[in-house]
């Protein structure tokens, strides 16, 4: 099995909240605080602009020459 390591979790903030070795296969779990999530969005403008993208299609942009 080859990967990059060093898979990470961040927080809304980002800052890294956990982080896996870059040497061997590992899970990482972590528990995400929803407050702390919508205090981020009301500090950080950009964030507030955020919607649930899950449920909404996306769009698609193509290239033209």
């Amino acid at each position: 099995m080859y990967g990059a390591g060093s898979s990470a979790i961040w927080g809304p903030d980002g800052r890294i909240v956990v982080e896996a070795g870059p040497d061997k296969a590992q899970l990482v779990a972590a528990d995400l605080d929803p407050e702390r999530l919508r205090a981020v969005r009301v500090q950080e403008p950009m964030l507030r602009d955020l919607r649930d993208t899950g449920s909404a299609p996306r769009a698609v942009h193509r290239l033209t020459r």
